[in-house]
Order: C-alpha cells, then sequence, then structure tokens
C-alpha cells in the first residue's frame, strides 16, 4: 500500500489500545477516516478517533446474498460478500495505486486506501499491506540495479524514531494542528524545489527525510512526500528502488506485526489475493509508464501529486 504509507513502530500501541471513547459531536477531518491504512504503512489513529470504527462497519455489515436474488452479491473464498460493482471499484482503485507507485515510487496508499475504506473497510488494513509489500518488492526487483543501498540504510534508520514520535504525538497534540504542520511542511518543500533550492541526499539529510516520512505517517498515513521530495533530481530508477525498498521494510514489518498479535487473518490474506490481479496489473502498465515519466516529467508529476497530497490534509483539517 507502497506511498504509503503504515507504520510498523505504532502496532503495538494501535493493537493493544483500550476501546476509543465515543465519537464527539463534532466534525472530524475526512482524512483521519483512511488513518488505519498508512505506506508504509501501519498507523496509530488519534485518540479522538474511534479505532474500531472501519473494521467494525466491516463486521457489522450484513452478507449480501449469494443466490442471484439479494442484490447481486459474490463470495470471494467463502470469506467476505461483496457487490460485483464493489469489487470492480475496488479494482480499479488498486489498479490506479499500483500505476502510481510503480512509475513514481509512491501512491498506493494515498489514492487506493480512501476508495477502498468507502467500498469495503474490511480490506483494510491487512489486505492492502500485503499488496503494498508485493507492490514495494516487485518495484524494487525491477530497479534493483539503481538502489542507493547506503542512503536506504539511513532513511530506515531515521523512520524508526519518527514513527515512534509520530506515535507520540498524535496522543499529546491536537490533532488539526498536526496536520496543518504536516501539509505546510510539505507544500514549503514543494514551493521551495519550485523555486529552485536543492537539497541533496547525504546521510543527514536522508535520516531527516525517514524520520519525517515516519512522522508524518504516524499522522496522516502519507509518508513518501517527504523522500520523493528528497530524490526528486536524482533518476526515475534509483528513486522507485530506494522507495519500494524504504515502504518493503514498513510493510513487510507491519504485516509480522500484525499476525503476531493475532490481527491476520486467512480470510485478510484471500481478499489481498483477489486483488493481487489488479496490482500486477497496474505495475505492468507502470513499466510502459516509468520511462515516459522519466524523460523529463517525473519531478513535475511527484511536485504535483505531494502538493496534491498536502492540500488535500489541508483542506480535511480546516473544512
Amino acid at each position: 500500500m507502497a506511498d504509503a504509507v503504515l507504520d510498523a513502530a505504532s502496532i503495538p500501541a494501535a493493537v493493544s489500545a483500550a476501546p476509543s471513547p465515543p465519537t464527539r459531536n463534532r466534525r472530524r477531518p475526512i482524512w483521519t477516516t483512511y488513518s488505519e491504512f498508512s505506506a508504509n504503512f501501519m498507523s496509530a489513529l488519534p485518540r479522538r478517533v474511534n479505532r474500531g470504527r472501519i473494521l467494525s462497519r466491516a463486521r457489522q455489515r450484513p452478507a449480501r446474498s449469494t443466490d442471484g436474488g439479494g442484490g447481486g452479491g459474490v463470495r470471494v473464498l467463502g470469506w467476505a460478500a461483496m457487490s460485483a460493482v464493489d469489487w470492480v471499484l475496488a479494482s480499479l482503485a488498486i489498479f490506479a495505486g499500483a500505476c502510481a507507485q510503480g512509475s513514481m515510487g509512491f501512491g498506493l496508499g494515498m489514492i487506493a486506501a480512501p476508495f477502498l475504506a468507502m467500498i469495503e473497510p474490511s480490506l483494510i488494513p491487512a489486505p492492502v499491506l500485503i499488496v503494498a509489500m508485493g507492490l514495494a518488492a516487485l518495484v524494487a526487483w525491477r530497479e534493483r540495479a539503481s538502489l542507493d543501498a547506503r542512503g536506504l540504510k539511513w532513511a530506515i534508520a531515521g523512520r524508526v524514531p519518527g514513527s515512534a514520535l509520530g506515535t507520540y504525538a498524535v496522543v499529546v497534540l491536537p490533532e488539526q494542528t498536526l496536520l496543518v504542520v504536516f501539509a505546510v511542511l510539505i507544500l514549503a518543500g514543494v514551493g521551495l524545489s519550485v523555486a529552485g533550492w536543492r537539497v541533496e541526499p547525504t546521510p543527514t539529510t536522508q535520516a531527516g527525510a525517514g524520520a519525517l516520512s515516519g512522522f508524518m505517517g504516524s499522522i496522516t498515513s502519507v509518508g513518501g512526500p517527504p523522500m520523493a521530495l528528497l530524490y526528486q533530481r536524482r533518476s526515475g530508477a534509483e528513486l522507485r528502488a530506494t522507495l519500494s525498498l524504504f515502504f518493503l521494510f514498513g510493510t513487510t514489518l507491519s504485516v509480522t506485526l500484525l499476525a503476531a498479535a493475532g490481527k491476520l487473518h486467512g480470510r485478510d490474506v484471500g481478499r489481498a489475493g483477489i486483488l493481487l490481479g489488479p496490482m500486477v496489473a497496474g505495475f505492468l502498465v507502470a513499466r510502459w509508464l516509468a520511462p515516459r515519466l522519466d524523460a523529463g516529467l517525473l519531478r513535475p508529476v511527484l511536485l504535483w501529486v505531494s502538493g496534491a497530497a498536502a492540500t488535500v490534509v489541508l483542506l480535511s483539517a480546516l473544512w
């Protein structure tokens, strides 16, 4: 899932958290609805958000008929009943996210997760984590010759404490403030990049971008832009390879911790299996799209997508 994306360091807190208090009677930023899914990609939700809301909706949703007389429902490997339209929409969301991540290094979580949360909440977080893990592995293998291995180590070293700090921040600081700060930082980075300001990948900046990615992923589920902005002037292959292994680290650890906590079930693997088809299709299309972006379009697209993600978060926080 991966730009996304889900921060492994915060899984224990999210799993062991006590039942959340009743939702307050105020309008919450739309973005927090999707905070269970995050890139790299698992993040803890702010304490004001009902952590069980999305998953409980999936458990409480009445099963759709599978005999052709109750709404055209279809049963996937005997577990989740979804309409054919729902599966088409979910597949399109995964396909679009895989195209984005396979061609520019991040975007699966940012694009697919919000739609999947509305279409079928049971598809997040575990099924999409598995899909994101597979996509990150495919992209990393395809671009393996261009990997910045040294920079990856520094980025991962920074991500762990950044994720922990982000998890702590969502507990003690106002949610709206955190979202606004995130959006302003990313928009400032985009603006400075457009103005010609350059930040080269060095051990210090790589660790800093990794920490910021983990911090922002814990708050908003969008952890890709900090790393993408740092590598925007490098080759497209190097950016995709480094970000993919960066996300693969997070998603693999997230899935492992979910399994250890008893939160990964056979039905999750089955649902992920159904989504692998559109993910692979998106990956194959991205293989054709990536060289075209590398021919002078990748940097503008990265800046546009990063700016758009920050704008959505900012509007969600202020709306």
